[in-house]
């Protein structure tokens, strides 16, 4: 007997951005490697296999693929990213018949339905179709409503009845969305000690509700500010500025890095980034930094979910802690990929202006050419843009 059903092999999971697939997919992985400790377990996202796959190709080294080829239960999450890499998709095609033919379980994710996946080819398209094809729908009024209420626990934020139903009313087709307007409310409360009124909700959350009123129908509650280090005025490294936050337009990471490095001997560092800490050791002297793996994959290393609200709150933790704090957060590309551009531009705006008022600098690396043009542009007008540094 196999563990699986070929009824629902492969599983395809659909759905708009910002409705959990990824973590659903993450839920999936636990949940079996609890279950079955025995199995090979890969989750992938499809630009990481895509990466991998190339690299077997340029080094001729098919080891690179072998623990696709060799899973029990292969989780590969945004199969969409695949198409126009022809490479991948025929090594993908490739894999999947060798798993399907062994009863191997396959779990697909998208951002819509295979028929609608034109740039893929239609042998993939025509077997993801052969499987069980489920669809995840925005969450009902009533979900939402549990959905803040739990999170706000969560993170312990005490919502009032009115601000949970002014947020579940307005904001009806995202998931995120709910995480990312809980996350800056979090965040408002963490730098002010105080109570998160509905006024206080519409002022901040603006950039979520469009056309949900105008500052003459919502005027701005002026809140008692957090205690502030009396000067923040100086520079650091190369001549950054305490409190500034930089956009780094570079195509590799590693000028950043450098910066961030000698960042680290006047003051002390987080390092966010989405490589492996124990790659990132072999290049960097990351020793006066606390480094954290932005992932969503379970791991022994220190590590910090994409959930943009912990995401926040560790970052506001850490930034409480120290006088001085030289900030990295290496990611913006996949946290775009990840929540769409709207939530992250948000959350880099809080934490702007978290930042503001203390010695802390920000540096935020970025591929320019990973952002749509009027994206990058936005981006660029909130940060101090710094190239080729």
């Amino acid at each position: 007997t196999t563990l699986f059903r070929s009824t629902y092999n492969p599983l395809f999971i659909y759905s708009p951005t910002g409705l959990g697939k990824t973590h659903l997919l993450g839920a999936i992985y636990n949940h079996i490697v609890s279950r079955h400790p025995d199995l090979r377990v890969v989750y992938v996202t499809s630009e990481d296999f895509a990466n991998d796959v190339v690299e077997s190709i340029r080094t001729a080294r098919p080891d690179a693929i072998q623990k696709y080829e060799t899973a029990d239960v292969l989780l590969i999450d945004d199969i969409q990213i695949l198409a126009g890499k022809e490479s991948g998709q025929e090594v993908f095609f490739q894999i999947f018949n060798v798993l399907h033919s062994q009863g191997k379980q396959i779990v697909i994710t998208s951002d819509r339905p295979p028929k609608d996946l034109k740039t893929l080819e239609r042998r993939l398209r025509t077997r993801f179709e052969g499987g069980l094809i489920a669809d995840i729908q925005p969450p009902s009024l009533e979900l939402r409503t549990a959905i803040l209420i739990k999170k706000g626990a969560e993170m312990g934020v005490l919502l009032q009845a009115d601000v949970i139903e002014y947020i579940a009313g307005n904001i009806t087709l995202s998931i995120r969305e709910l995480e990312g307007a809980l996350t800056k409310l979090h965040a408002e409360y963490m730098l002010t000690k105080r109570t998160i009124d509905l006024g206080t909700a519409k002022r901040l959350l603006r950039d979520y509700i469009e056309g949900k009123g105008s500052e003459t129908a919502y005027p701005a509650i002026r809140t008692a500010p957090p205690k502030r280090p009396k000067q923040v005025s100086g520079t650091g490294p190369r001549g950054l500025i305490w409190g500034f936050s930089y956009l780094l337009e570079v195509v590799q990471p590693d000028p950043a890095y450098r910066l961030f490095t000698e960042g680290l001997k006047e003051a002390s560092g987080l390092c966010i980034s989405r490589t492996n800490p124990k790659h990132l050791a072999h290049f960097y002297d990351l020793s006066n930094a606390r480094v954290l793996w932005l992932t969503d994959i379970p791991s022994s290393l220190d590590t910090v979910s994409s959930m943009l609200e912990e995401l926040m709150e560790e970052m506001l933790d850490e930034i409480n802690r120290h006088d001085r704090l030289i900030v990295m957060l290496d990611g913006i590309e996949f946290l775009v990929h990840t929540h769409g551009f709207d939530p992250v531009i948000n959350f880099i705006r809080h934490l702007k202006d978290a930042i503001s008022e203390r010695r802390v600098i920000l540096l935020v690396p970025l591929n320019p050419r990973a952002l749509k043009g009027e994206d990058l542009a936005t981006i660029e007008r909130e940060m101090t843009v710094r190239r080729g540094d």
